[in-house]
């Protein structure tokens, strides 16, 4: 299943992005020079994409995953933006779970 979800990731993607297996099955995709509108809008959409790709097989999946955008700031370390966006990602998990 992560192995399909990353093919996904990595076809949808664009070519200056990149993706790092942070463990188990959290990963850290990095979208150089995007804002959090920018990111999360895409976030978005490859959500409303996976629905499809998981169709493409021939049992169909039941992929999903959850996410939380954050931005770099001067003055954040790297710790500080990987503990932000995973709490981002927790309440998207939250809201996905309540039907928000």
């Amino acid at each position: 299943m992560i192995i399909a979800l990353v093919t996904f990731i990595n076809r949808n993607k664009a070519g200056e992005d990149f993706l790092i297996r942070m463990g188990g099955d959290e990963f850290l995709l990095v979208i150089p020079g995007a804002n959090n509108v920018k990111a999360t809008g895409f976030m978005a959409q490859m959500e409303r994409e996976l629905v499809d790709f998981n169709q493409t097989f021939e049992e169909p999946l039941k992929l999903r995953f959850s996410y939380g955008v954050e931005s770099l700031t001067e003055n954040m370390t790297i710790d500080q933006l990987i503990e932000n966006a995973d709490k981002r990602m927790y309440a998207h998990k939250q809201e996905r779970k309540s039907g928000l």
